[in-house]
């Protein structure tokens, strides 16, 4: 949906090759718009996957797709995907700036072998070419302020920055080497991505005095590493188009729904910002227990098992359907996912719920905003699309089904 109309580039992470693979008529009718297209493979490419996606690079031509790479051993592959395409893959170093989840820290000599390798033989054999260094900063679901997921943003940034700096103090200095070329600071993960959002933000007319401060730190680095021949900077990241519970906790940028209460400040994430939610059937109650619960019938595989620092739970009921309560900043039921198992789901009073919380009854639907949308939405073969900006009596009409592409 962001990659938007003709003529701007269509530039895409995918983080399986089933993904890239669905999109491959869509990436051809780009291409016969005279379109710009990049695909980037966001895992350190596995040989495994080499075939198909020289099989995409065939099909879209030179410069479409380009591979993660922080390991000598990956290199060994990238002949294969030449011998099928007949040109060089596009590769980024995937760079570690505090995850540590994948990646190499710049300042590693593993770092700097593997740039070397690549410049000194991979180059030159015709097998590959370095075209920009990614970053994901997952850790920053750790932070609860706008002002602390700027500020990893611009830690991610100048770690990218210094890759580059590192590769032109080795490359060779000539027509088209590593020197004269423009490379891509891939950098994101949603609560760093969608920080950028604040600079855009009517807030920043009258921020308080950390936020002003980071906003003008953030706003000085993107803009130096975009002046710059050698850089650019590209912001991604996933889940930021649908939002839950664990990028709420975040509170990394302002919300895009919620109404201005406060003419200094604009409003945090609420659950109206979160898109995605899990419909499920109320399944038995047991009221005699202390507090009273409800048995649902989703569970781990419909809600996934990730935890959100926010509360204890594994989502949270939204007011559809139910008496609307005003807890913990903004609407919600009472009611929370509690304890969970396979396929079984334990309804209880939630973290910020008063003394009163609404009945359920047997056969009731309701639903539930994940903590990680990413995971519960794995779960299922479509999404029914419904729209909030419709009348009241129309929001519950499904306007379209997304059938969702699934494997890897």
């Amino acid at each position: 949906m962001q990659v938007g109309d003709a003529p701007g580039p269509a530039n895409i992470v995918v983080s399986t090759v089933t993904e890239a693979e669905h999109l491959l008529e869509f990436l051809r009718q780009c291409k016969s718009e005279n379109r710009f297209i990049s695909v980037l493979y966001g895992i350190p490419v596995a040989p495994s996957q080499v075939h198909r996606l020289g099989e995409l690079g065939k099909a879209l031509g030179p410069g479409c797709i380009s591979v993660l790479i922080d390991h000598l051993g990956q290199l060994d592959a990238l002949p294969a995907f030449k011998e099928i395409t007949g040109f060089a893959v596009g590769l980024c170093v995937k760079v570690d700036t505090g995850y540590h989840r994948a990646g190499l820290s710049t300042d590693s000599s593993e770092f700097g072998t593997l740039v070397g390798t690549v410049l000194k033989q991979v180059e030159p054999a015709g097998w590959g070419e370095l075209r920009g260094f990614y970053s994901h900063a997952g850790h920053s679901y750790g932070g609860d302020t706008e002002a602390a997921a700027m500020d990893l943003l611009v830690q991610e940034i100048e770690g990218l920055e210094d890759a580059a700096n590192f590769v032109k103090a080795i490359a060779t200095d000539k027509p088209g080497s590593a020197t004269s070329r423009a490379y891509v600071l891939s950098v994101g993960a949603t609560p760093t991505a969608t920080s950028v959002q604040n600079i855009l933000s009517e807030d920043t007319r009258r921020p308080l005095p950390e936020k002003r401060e980071q906003i003008a730190r953030l706003k000085k680095t993107i803009e130096r590493a975009n002046v710059r021949a050698e850089t650019s900077v590209e912001l991604h990241a996933g889940v930021y188009t649908l939002l839950d519970m664990q990028q709420l906790a975040t509170r990394a940028k302002p919300s895009a729904t919620s109404t201005r209460h406060n003419h200094d400040r604009a409003p945090s994430l609420s659950t109206s910002d979160v898109a995605l939610t899990i419909l499920a059937e109320v399944a038995s109650l047991y009221p005699a227990r202390d507090p009273p619960e409800a048995l649902i019938a989703a569970g781990s595989l419909a809600l996934g098992r990730e935890p959100c620092k926010a509360y204890t739970g594994w989502g949270v009921v939204s007011d559809w359907g139910l008496p609307s309560q005003k807890l913990c900043g903004d609407s919600r039921s009472g009611w929370e996912v509690g304890r969970i198992s396979q396929e079984h789901g334990i309804l209880r009073k939630g973290t910020c719920a008063g003394s009163v919380i609404p009945e359920l009854k047997i056969g009731q639907k309701v639903r539930i905003w994940p903590n990680h949308a990413c995971i519960a939405g794995a779960g299922f073969g479509w999404y029914l699309v419904v729209d909030s900006t419709l009348p009241e009596s129309r929001q519950d009409e499904i306007v379209d089904v997304w059938v969702r592409w699934r494997g890897w």
